[in-house]
């Protein structure tokens, strides 16, 4: 259950995360501003907005979850 309350956190971030923004410099390159939290990664901001974008995917995992501790729970073995 602890998983599944994680996977609920990080979507909640990824929910509240800026959108990325991009500037184009005198060159017309883009070039990436920088709009995340301190602490936060590139890609861990990347990870955290997929969950967001995908919580049929967190609820499947929840419901997998709950199944194997049930079964575990039956047969003794945690």
């Amino acid at each position: 259950m602890l998983a599944g309350a994680l996977l609920d956190a990080e979507a909640r971030i990824g929910e509240l995360l800026p959108p990325p923004k991009s500037k184009r410099n005198d060159l017309g390159q883009l070039k990436a501003e920088k709009t995340l939290p301190q602490g936060i990664t590139k890609q861990q901001a990347n990870n955290f907005r997929t969950l967001a974008d995908h919580p049929e995917v967190i609820e499947q995992v929840k419901m997998y979850e709950k199944e194997n501790s049930e079964n575990s729970e039956k047969k003794g073995t945690f």
